[in-house]
């Protein structure tokens, strides 16, 4: 994603997202940190595992707090 997503036109209405099921795979959102998306979300399903010391910099505030209600 990270290569690829440099070379892509992202307008305004295009979101990227990942999918984290547990802290073996947090290199996904340090990849999609790159991706020039707008709107960068992930999604932490299946949770399978811990995600204790996930860093969530730059992905979007707002998106995660509804998603915790």
């Amino acid at each position: 994603m990270r290569k690829l997503g440099a070379k892509l036109p992202w307008p305004k209405n295009v979101w990227m997202g990942v999918s984290v099921e547990d802290s073996r795979v947090f290199h996904r959102i340090d990849d999609l940190r790159e991706v020039p998306a707008a709107i960068r979300v992930f999604s932490c399903e299946p949770l399978i595992g811990s995600l204790a010391g996930i860093d969530l910099r730059e992905i979007h505030q707002e998106l995660r707090q509804s998603a915790c209600r």
